[in-house]
């Protein structure tokens, strides 16, 4: 399967996520977290480039590129984007033991599991 660069900012600004996870990569200059998921209407996996803002109240995230991430439903694995980020990790000569998932910083509370749920 192909994995080519995606269109500008200018060109898509706002991408729906589905599928999301985040992860912290830590490298040498320091660490970053990317969005890892599926564009539900074009079908395909997506790595974002570092976030820079996070809005939990409406689950948008903007990042370096300048486009914003509209994250849709709960945090989730995509064989789509789990197949581009083996490759984004590939080109970027990133191993396994530099990697964190840190999806559950972004969950919204309702989306968690046990969310609303009291005790008995």
């Amino acid at each position: 399967m192909p994995v080519w660069r995606p269109r500008s900012a200018k060109e898509q600004p706002v991408i729906e996520l589905r599928n999301w996870s985040v992860y912290e990569i830590n490298f040498n200059s320091g660490p970053s977290r990317h969005l890892i998921g599926r564009i539900g209407y074009e079908n395909e996996g997506r790595v974002s480039s570092p976030i820079i803002k996070f809005n939990r109240r409406h689950m948008f995230a903007k990042t370096r590129s300048g486009r914003k991430y509209k994250l849709v439903g709960p945090s989730n694995f995509d064989s789509q984007g789990s197949y581009v980020f083996a490759n984004w990790k590939y080109i970027n000569n990133i191993t396994n033991d530099k990697i964190k998932d840190v999806s559950v910083e972004y969950e919204k509370k309702s989306n968690r599991p046990g969310a609303g749920l009291l005790a008995g």
